[in-house]
């Protein structure tokens, strides 16, 4: 089962913008170091452009905006909502760091949206829901990285459900499943 994780990692790596971007660089210095000039210069310039192209904010916004247009934002006041989950995303485990500068960009956006959404329903038995596993060379899981914002937020530990251990979302959704049942509310 790990090493199907962990080819599912190497594949996505490889799928995604920079590791397609990465990959292609690489391919271009090995064609320059054996020589192979005008190979070398087709794919270093097609990592560059593509580079270019997608941290180019009105080509990345663009790129997103299509992705979250695709969904009207969820009123979450006028539901009858009784879990909050939020997804792991990665950290570095470094205790000499401050808690803000351990967890990831994206971690931290997550949790944040999450603490936000669980102050504005402001129900005594809601439940923030944090999963994600610590990642390589880390001791302690993004969940519980996480639950130390939301604690830092004023959230008691009784509205809080911890999992370190799922890798994946799949992982993460089998998990929250495992909770929720068949309650679950989804947007239409």
């Amino acid at each position: 089962m790990e090493i199907l994780f962990l080819a599912k990692k190497v594949i996505t790596f490889f799928v995604e913008p920079l590791g397609l971007i990465l990959t292609l660089s690489f391919i271009g210095l090995y064609f320059l170091y054996n020589s192979v000039y005008t190979k070398a210069k087709v794919f270093l310039s097609a990592s560059i452009l593509l580079l270019f192209i997608f941290s180019y904010p009105p080509v990345s916004n663009s790129l997103i905006k299509q992705l979250e247009n695709t969904h009207q934002k969820y009123d979450y006041i006028n539901n009858n909502i009784e879990y909050i989950h939020v997804l792991g995303s990665g950290h570095y485990d470094n205790p000499k760091w401050p808690l803000s500068s351990q967890i990831s960009s994206t971690s931290l956006k997550r949790t944040m949206e999450g603490i936000s959404i669980f102050k504005k329903i402001n129900k005594p038995n809601l439940k923030l829901i944090f999963t994600g596993f610590p990642g390589f060379g880390n001791q302690i899981s993004n969940a519980e990285i996480n639950a130390k914002i939301a604690r830092i937020a004023n959230i008691s530990d009784n509205n809080l459900i911890i999992n370190g251990n799922p890798k994946d979302t799949h992982e993460e959704a089998i998990f929250a499943k495992s909770i929720i049942g068949d309650k679950l509310n989804l947007p239409q």
